[in-house]
């Protein structure tokens, strides 16, 4: 098989039922190949939250497994794992100093840290707020904190966790371009959000789980194509609504 036919990741037969019984995924299976951009979508308690902590090694699987392959490809085989809540993954009183937390364990020399430290920064545009107090930054510029986080840490493979969650509208432009930008750069990304809109023209598949089961995993292409009455079936907002009127914003 060549390797670009072979999967980044492969999810076989995951399911999961927690201690109280709940079944949050029942016989998951899919594949995900390297720079594929994936929305994963579905209403709240579908479980897709509980997924993405399975595939991200953050929870186990009652059944099933994940066969992570980044090493045939060269890469680094850990997923990094961006919160709904950046304040969350906020270690460091600054952003320089949140991404050395994450750099110190790693044996790297003091100038290959510095390297990484200012690369990352750069490239999700804090290199001017690297001394600034991280709590106190916009809500977009902790976002990207976060992701700058992974991407020091080597993570070819990104999972977003509703990425645009409290931002206002200048938040929500900082962190699509940071998308398209790593989109750019060939990272492999999944992305969970009830925005569709937002960020469907970035992606080449979108997959679909409701009440822990996969209902459906095709191209972009082919989704848009779909009636918006198919939409509501599957409890998405229709991303190509026209607004010529108020009654229009209505949802």
């Amino acid at each position: 098989m060549n390797i670009k036919d072979k999967p980044i990741l492969k999810i076989e037969n995951i399911s999961k039922t927690f201690q109280n019984g709940t079944q949050a995924l029942q016989n998951i299976d899919f594949e995900i190949f390297k720079n594929d951009f994936i929305l994963i979508a579905g209403s709240n308690g579908s479980g897709k939250t509980a997924l993405m902590n399975i595939i991200a090694n953050l929870e186990k699987p009652s059944t099933g497994k994940i066969i992570n392959n980044a090493k045939d490809f060269n890469i680094n085989p850990h997923i990094g794992f961006i919160f709904q809540d950046a304040d969350s993954q906020i270690l460091g009183e600054t952003p320089e100093e949140d991404i050395l937390f994450g750099l110190k364990n790693l044996n790297y020399k003091k100038e290959k840290i510095k390297e990484i430290t200012n690369n990352v920064l750069k490239f999700c545009e804090l290199e001017n707020k690297k001394h600034f107090p991280a709590r106190l930054m916009s809500g977009g510029e902790k976002r990207r904190l976060a992701i700058a986080s992974m991407l020091a840490l080597d993570c070819e493979i990104l999972i977003f966790d509703e990425p645009f969650a409290n931002l206002d509208w200048k938040g929500v432009k900082l962190v699509t371009s940071l998308l398209k930008k790593l989109k750019e750069e060939g990272k492999t990304i999944l992305i969970l959000t009830h925005e569709v809109e937002k960020v469907l023209a970035l992606t080449n598949r979108v997959i679909v789980i409701k009440n822990g089961r996969l209902i459906l995993d095709d191209s972009t292409n082919e989704i848009i194509k779909l009636e918006k009455s198919k939409w509501k079936e599957l409890e998405l907002h229709y991303p190509l609504t026209e607004y010529k009127t108020l009654d229009d914003l209505i949802w």
